[in-house]
């Protein structure tokens, strides 16, 4: 199913905020497929800044520019779901707090 188109172009946009065209790289489905473009030098992506911890791949540098909005991770799940596991896990979510900043992990 593809994303909305306002979507898309919040992540992805067609044109620079000058309204100068972005080109876009090869098609890929997965974030093992953009490291993989990205680290052969067909392309260069903005992602989620947690992917420099969560998706580490040789030969790739993850730079958080300075003026890109910080992205913020939620928890969902559908209401019929929910469950006491579920209401168990938020919780632990909850009490856990925020965790700012990768550290070095983007170096």
């Amino acid at each position: 199913m593809p994303i909305p188109e306002y979507w898309q172009q919040t992540l992805v946009p067609t044109h620079t905020p000058g309204g100068r065209p972005i080109r876009r790289g090869p098609k890929v489905s997965s974030l093992q497929e953009v490291a993989a473009v990205v680290a052969a030098g067909e392309a260069v992506c903005l992602i989620h800044g947690d992917a420099a911890h969560y998706y580490r791949w040789p030969g790739l540098r993850y730079l958080h520019p300075y003026d890109a909005p910080t992205g913020h991770w939620v928890l969902t799940w559908p209401t019929a779901g929910e469950t006491d596991l579920v209401r168990a896990l938020a919780q632990a979510a909850e009490d856990a707090g925020p965790r700012m900043g990768l550290g070095n992990a983007g170096q």
